[in-house]
């Protein structure tokens, strides 16, 4: 009889280890965002403080209008604390002066501050900065804009960011900007708690909003962050979700925002997705509407000049000013967003082009040639962001070589060319000249270099004007909790911010959008064949609510089998004026040879009313891109079933492609009846013999601490199971987690760490 074996054996020393790691519950989570310093902070219960309006409008005091008290303490700042603003004024609540520190590496610069308030047809209000010049009248620069002008809005209070990063190093200060025209009047913005902190954004995956707003935050108000006793009347999970309005109906004609933190999505290979996926519920009114949205850090091709009549000494001087640049390093060439400064005058094209003093042109691979025939002394801020440390050259050419010279990461100066060791992350780079002969030119080149078509802006912004919008404007929905995804795989290993936008037009109200659970997923998402929903959601999803997955309570009287299913409302009627999609995981069908065929089979029961319908639709991968649905050759779904039956779809036509299936539940108003269920999906035949993911060994559509173990079993040639039994051939695919042909604690370790959310690369199914 074979002995028992000890931790002390070699062969189990890492089993014993990790499944004392697991036990313990030391397993890694991802933390959330630190604030790295705090710059400033006010929340004006010392009055104005340094605080002052331009064309007066604004007070600071304890409110008595619109909101019932401050956001905290008793003192907020506010357009009128106690009525309605005066119509046809426009008025800025300006902040003392504030220095922004130097950041790299993923730091941002953000500020934060805390908003209600409302605003009438035509009136709006914007958040705005100025840095400090030295030149001028005033030695500070225009107003440039931060936001959007913000109309509408909500006697709620929520909280607002803006990232301040592209300011680094500058003196700003920030101003809170309200325009009203003849005769509109209305409560105003109050505003309250303003901060400016440097943070490390993170991305909690997932958020469940159980620790409050975080680096969340909404445009425009209107969201709130807590426990919901409208809508759903509880979170999907713990206590706490977002809504709009957790206490009510949303305000009429209000649009307004929810931004996540920063995050860099991971990149995915071969099968791999990249998927947003949240829970949701709410409901709203016709003309109303939801959608997801995405906003991509900017990676346009253009060089932006940016100037304004304080940057000058004087009206008959020409000086080169602060020159400097944002680049993001992808794939061996620099993309971006850009920003040059120049003296106030009128500039034209950049690509080539003269004022008083000097004259510019740029070559074809990024070099600019500056000829001037006057003395100037220049300088150059250039942040180049590296995803991985590395060696460039900057080069510098023309006349005032002796005399220029390069800063970097602030040592000693450095002669043109310069060798630059990147670190991964923020990089700053400093260049400073000066000429003391009159007429030279002087060149510098990006380390990679490229072709540059600059244009004429007064405005910079890291982020892209036009988000891109992720799903269609959703309207309607149920006040059930239902799981949903959106594929982000075009933009994998991009720095991006998830939006969810809400737009409500006048006269409508309803309960709105609630979301919780929100997680960035990455892996190789699969149906089990045959998906019983015993397991829960797995990899399904719905796009607008209304399905459920669990066990029935009302319509089917049972699961077709054990005790789960998916259904449009498990414990009552659908609700009417409803429409939405269950989906199924990415389909890889197999190839097929002549005379085979591929069927998509489920169980069903359904009833519905008059004029309400389900259909079963398809979407097909094409070059990366998902098609439009289209509706499956089969009859629609109307009336009643009277029981459980069985349907299918013929998916030859797709053979070797990879498709999504939807079970499209359409319902009109006032309709409503029990709805529809499913139960019991399966492909037949099964694109391969093992029907389930790297990393899952047990096939449960779940990557965990029970897989590693597993991994470990058949490294050690244990038997696995319940009861245990030998692993088979498809157990042990799954368990070669690196694809080396090999069973070991590695594939273990890559197993601890993908369900950690470290996202280790995976590789795809082989076998």
């Amino acid at each position: 009889m074979e002995s028992k074996r000890k931790c002390t054996d070699v062969r189990f020393s890492t089993l014993c280890f990790l499944l004392a790691f697991v036990l313990a519950g030391a397993l890694p989570s991802t933390a959330n965002a630190a604030v790295v310093s705090t710059v400033f902070v006010e929340d004006f219960e010392s009055g104005w403080n340094g605080w002052h309006a331009d064309n007066g409008v604004w007070e600071v005091g304890s409110p008595s209008y619109c909101v019932s008290s401050a956001h905290s303490g008793t003192n907020c700042a506010a357009t009128v604390l106690n009525g309605n603003y005066p119509s046809d004024t426009d008025s800025r609540l300006i902040s003392p002066t504030i220095q922004l520190p130097k950041v790299t590496g993923k730091r941002e610069i953000r500020l934060y501050y805390w908003q209600a308030g409302s605003y009438a047809n035509n009136d709006y209000r914007n958040l705005q900065y100025q840095y400090y010049t030295g030149m001028g009248s005033t030695g500070w620069s225009d107003w440039f804009t931060l936001s959007a002008n913000y109309a509408n809005g909500t006697c709620v209070w929520s909280t607002d960011s803006a990232d301040l990063s592209y300011m680094s190093g500058r003196r700003v200060r920030l101003g809170f900007y309200h325009s009203a025209v003849w005769p509109n009047e209305s409560a105003g913005w109050y505003i309250d708690d303003v901060s400016v902190v440097v943070v490390e954004p993170e991305f909690r995956s997932p958020e469940t909003f159980e620790d409050g707003w975080q680096e969340w935050y909404a445009g425009n108000g209107e969201w709130e962050v807590g426990a919901p006793t409208s809508g759903p009347g509880e979170a999907n999970s713990g206590n706490s979700c977002a809504g709009t309005i957790l206490a009510g109906l949303y305000e009429a004609d209000t649009d307004t925002t929810l931004v996540s933190p920063t995050l860099l999505l991971p990149t995915v290979s071969g099968e791999e997705e990249v998927q947003l996926r949240f829970w949701q519920a709410g409901n709203h009114s016709g003309n109303d509407s939801r959608k997801v949205r995405l906003s991509v850090a900017e990676s346009n091709n253009t060089w932006v000049i940016r100037y304004n009549a304080d940057d000058r000494f004087n009206s008959n001087e020409s000086w080169l000013r602060p020159w400097r640049g944002d680049f993001w390093e992808e794939t061996g060439r620099w993309v971006g967003f850009y920003s040059y400064e120049v003296p106030w005058t009128s500039l034209g094209a950049w690509q080539s082009g003269s004022i008083a003093g000097f004259s510019w042109s740029t070559g074809s691979n990024g070099e600019i040639t500056i000829t001037s025939d006057r003395d100037y002394q220049f300088w150059i801020y250039i942040w180049a962001y590296v995803r991985e440390a590395k060696t460039v050259t900057l080069q510098g050419g023309g006349d005032c070589v002796p005399r220029c010279f390069l800063n970097f990461s602030f040592d000693s100066p450095i002669q043109f060319p310069a060798t630059l060791n990147l670190i991964a992350g923020w990089n700053r780079i400093d260049i400073t000249g000066y000429n003391q002969n009159q007429g030279y030119t002087f060149q510098i080149t990006t380390p990679l270099g490229r072709e540059v078509d600059v244009i004429n802006s007064t405005q910079t912004n890291s982020w892209s004007y036009t988000p891109a919008d992720l799903t269609p404007a959703f309207a309607n929905g149920a006040h059930i909790w239902s799981r949903s995804m959106v594929d982000l795989s075009g933009y994998s290993g991009k720095l991006v911010r998830a939006m969810f936008s809400h737009s409500a037009v006048w006269p409508n109200e309803s309960s709105g959008w609630y979301l919780d659970d929100v997680e960035i997923w990455r892996g190789v998402p699969h149906m089990r064949n045959p998906e019983d929903f015993e397991l829960g959601w797995a990899d399904w999803s719905s796009d607008n609510g209304e399905w459920e997955v669990g066990a029935p309570t009302a319509g089917a009287p049972s699961a077709h089998s054990g005790q789960e299913c998916a259904g449009t409302a498990l414990g009552g009627n659908y609700e009417a004026d409803t429409d939405s999609r269950l989906i199924s995981p990415t389909l890889r069908l197999p190839d097929v040879i002549p005379g085979q065929e591929i069927w998509f089979r489920w169980w069903q029961w359904f009833c519905y009313s008059s004029n309400d319908q389900g259909v079963v639709q398809l979407s097909e991968l094409v070059n990366g891109t998902w098609s439009d649905w289209i509706n499956a050759p089969i009859p629609t779904i109307t009336g009643n079933s009277g029981g459980w039956s069985q349907a299918s779809v013929e998916l030859t036509p797709y053979a070797g492609k990879a498709v999504r299936m939807a079970f499209y539940h359409t319902a009109v108003w006032p309709n409503e009846c029990s709805g529809w269920y499913i139960d019991d999906v399966w492909l037949e035949p099964a694109p391969d013999g093992c029907a389930g993911v790297k990393g899952d060994i047990n096939n449960d559509g779940n990557i965990n601490s029970g897989d590693a173990i597993l991994a470990l079993r058949i490294a050690a040639g244990l038997p696995i199971g319940n009861p245990p039994h030998p692993a088979d051939d498809c157990e042990r695919c799954r368990g070669d987690v690196n694809c080396d042909d090999l069973n070991n604690s590695g594939d273990a370790i890559l197993v601890l760490r993908e369900a950690a959310g470290l996202n280790p690369t995976i590789c795809a199914m082989d076998c």
